[in-house]
């Protein structure tokens, strides 16, 4: 696993995370790994919804668009590739 050192932290805010950490039972380093996974989970999860809503605005132009693999495969044929 990485190690990270951020430096130059203001006091008043490590405090604040601090308190908070301890409020959970946790240690600042858990505490701090904890948020910034749900951090990444958060942004995957709207990055998805985006993804949900733009698949959904496609269906709603184009209909359900028809499978393109007997497509590529016989163009891949013609080439002589597998």
């Amino acid at each position: 696993m990485a190690e990270v050192k951020i430096r130059n932290i203001p006091d008043w805010l490590c405090e604040w995370h601090r308190k908070r950490a301890e409020a959970q039972g946790a240690s600042l380093e858990e505490y701090l790994r904890l948020l910034l996974a749900d951090t990444y989970r958060a942004k995957r999860a709207d990055v998805a919804a985006e993804c949900r809503t733009l698949r959904s605005d496609i269906k709603k132009r184009h209909g359900v668009l028809s499978d393109s693999t007997p497509i590529i495969g016989k163009n891949r044929a013609a080439l002589g590739r597998p």
